[in-house]
């Protein structure tokens, strides 16, 4: 009988420890669906932004085609000109190289 209690005892342990488990896995998944929403709103955001080529930011002339290592986009002609002079023309981070973008 005694054996029948504490295996009972463990029981009703590990039931509160998996309860607990699962209240934390709500939480977390509430956490995740949130964060999943906003970057599901983000790019939303980000394919209206993109649908039409958007003039560079700096010559206002051509369309913007590459990005820099900051994230900021410009024309390939301003680009190649912030590599060379090591700084992003909008934050003025140190900058090394442009990536071409596809949209």
């Amino acid at each position: 009988m005694e054996s029948f209690s504490s295996a009972l005892d463990l029981l009703r342990k590990s039931c509160i420890e998996y309860e607990e488990s699962l209240k934390k896995t709500l939480v977390y998944n509430a956490e995740l669906k949130s964060a999943v929403e906003k970057m599901a709103s983000a790019l939303t955001g980000m394919k209206k932004l993109f649908k039409t080529p958007t003039k560079c930011g700096i010559c206002h002339g051509r369309d913007q085609d590459t990005a820099l290592e900051c994230g900021h986009c410009m024309c390939n002609v301003c680009a190649i000109r912030a590599v060379r002079v090591a700084r992003c023309h909008f934050c003025r981070r140190p900058v090394t190289e442009s990536m071409k973008i596809y949209l």
